[in-house]
């Protein structure tokens, strides 16, 4: 707790945390920095998800209140099946990860 205690008070309104909506150790970490301050930024790591995950995110949001800022990937789904082709998820799943997940 001192860490974060100390990552709030040396960052204040320029904390970030990345988040994948999936992970506990995420969680666990949003819940404890949420103590600490209210103005953490929260930045989801994946550019594409499951409609459950946005909808666990939205739930996640709406009870910690802080600010989500959802980042996209430079290519849109559709550029990302052009250029990749229809099956890139299931032959290729470091490229798709690589593709998907927003760059830190």
């Amino acid at each position: 707790m001192e860490v974060l205690k100390w990552v709030v008070e040396t960052y204040g309104k320029r904390l970030a945390m990345t988040v994948s909506f999936g992970g506990p150790e995420g969680m666990v970490l949003l819940d404890m920095l949420s103590r600490f301050t209210d103005r953490v930024t929260v930045l989801p790591r994946h550019g594409v998800l499951f409609k459950e995950t946005v909808e666990f995110r939205e739930e996640v949001m709406r009870w910690y209140r802080l600010p989500l800022d959802v980042l996209r990937q430079a290519l849109s789904v559709e550029e990302q099946v052009e250029r990749y082709g229809e099956r890139m998820r299931t032959c290729s799943p470091d490229v798709c990860c690589q593709v998907r997940k927003i760059p830190p």
